[in-house]
């Protein structure tokens, strides 16, 4: 029988797990406000800055992030006994719309902008930012709530934790992360535009 080393596997999990929350973290959870900065920048400055390339290096921080999501899913369901348990758990609870809508919102629905149509527009690339976002709190809802539910109340639930899930701080520095994206990628865009300057609309 095959038997493949998992030592190896396991040190892979933990950077491809390590990667993807680098990516939530810097580029997703505020990708919505970095759309929204693009398309400011698209209405104000229509002929200084180039909103294309910045649009496209958004789409494809989200491909990337959706098919490293699908990927560690994959990993885990082969190879992880906890994560293979934790994930059929998920999906045959009654919670199993909100894994479901989760895994469709970070996964799927950022694979529409490999379309060449679909991609290049802004409003659609807007869509899959809130979905993607949508997918991010079903997450913590299905991380938090299936484990209550299932009675799996863990020991360092403490009053510092639970404040690191209420609102403000949290949003507040998602935004700013997402306004600071959406600042880089539009100065992107003004860059190259002087190297070629056009008129982009």
């Amino acid at each position: 029988m095959f038997n493949p080393d998992l030592s190896h596997t396991a040190e892979l999990m933990e950077l491809l797990a390590e990667s993807i929350h680098l990516i939530t973290e810097t580029f997703i959870r505020g990708s919505f406000v970095s759309v929204i900065v693009i398309i400011i920048g698209r209405v104000l400055f229509k002929d200084k800055i180039d909103t294309t390339i910045s649009l496209a290096i958004l789409s494809w921080i989200l491909v990337v992030y959706a098919l490293a999501n699908g990927l560690h899913t994959l990993i885990n369901l082969l190879f992880g006994q906890e994560e293979r348990s934790a994930f059929f758990t998920r999906t045959t609870g009654p919670y199993t719309w909100a894994y479901l809508a989760m895994l469709i919102a970070n996964s799927v629905v950022p694979l529409f902008l490999l379309h060449p149509r679909l991609g290049s527009k802004i409003w659609i690339v807007l869509l899959v930012t809130l979905l993607m976002n949508i997918g991010w709190l079903f997450e913590s809802f299905v991380i938090h709530v299936t484990s209550l539910h299932r009675d799996y109340l863990p020991n360092d639930w403490s009053v510092r934790t639970i404040n690191y899930y209420l609102p403000y701080f949290n949003e507040v520095l998602i935004l700013a992360k997402g306004a600071f994206v959406g600042l880089v990628l539009v100065a992107i865009g003004w860059l190259a535009n002087m190297r070629n300057p056009k008129s982009y609309v």
